[in-house]
């Protein structure tokens, strides 16, 4: 099809749309499909697309590895200071509001907090596919393998185009690895 295209004076084919309407035929009739309809429930489709995405949205530079950031604080700084101030004047002053992330933060250290919230994320992520596998056929330590894998993968490729001095695995610390090993072992729920 892509080929007949080239015939049209105003119609530009490419290497691009070739693949993907390949991609897209391997999906509509191929192996992927087959596969589709055997380890998931037939309207898994949005499940499957969130999934997929999964990966490129733990590519954000976070201070965790499939860590979102400081949301909380993103939020509270982002509020109108005459909102944060409805809100401190009407949260009780015993709470001492304003210290609970120094508080929070310094219950456990550092690796810590990274394995549980790269755990969390990651078992996470993962529950939500589970959600509408087929327990009698899906392989779900492939598919959480592959999960894995490919966020693992997209987020080492990321760092190797964003750092100009090479470290590609400079976010596979001790607390990810952990926080990996820790949401794969809770799996297959």
């Amino acid at each position: 099809m892509e080929a007949i295209q080239t015939y049209l004076p105003t119609r530009v084919a490419s290497n691009l749309d070739l693949a993907a309407n390949a991609f897209g035929a391997l999906l509509d009739r191929g192996l992927l499909r087959r596969m589709r309809f055997t380890w998931f429930e037939r309207d898994a489709a949005y499940v499957i697309g969130l999934s997929a995405l999964w990966p490129f949205a733990t590519l954000f530079p976070a201070q965790y590895l499939f860590g979102g950031g400081d949301l909380p604080r993103e939020l509270w700084d982002g509020l109108d200071p005459i909102m944060q101030d409805a809100i401190l004047a009407w949260i009780p002053a015993s709470w001492d509001f304003e210290s609970w992330p120094d508080r929070l933060g310094a219950l456990l250290p550092d690796e810590s907090w990274e394995a549980l919230i790269t755990a969390s994320n990651l078992l996470f992520a993962a529950l939500v596919l589970a959600t509408l596998l087929r327990r009698e056929r899906a392989s779900r330590i492939r598919i959480m393998i592959a999960l894995i894998v490919t966020t693992l993968f997209a987020k080492a490729a990321v760092s190797f185009i964003q750092s100009r001095s090479g470290f590609t695995f400079d976010w596979a610390t001790d607390g990810a690895l952990d926080g990996i090993l820790i949401g794969s072992a809770r799996w297959p729920p």
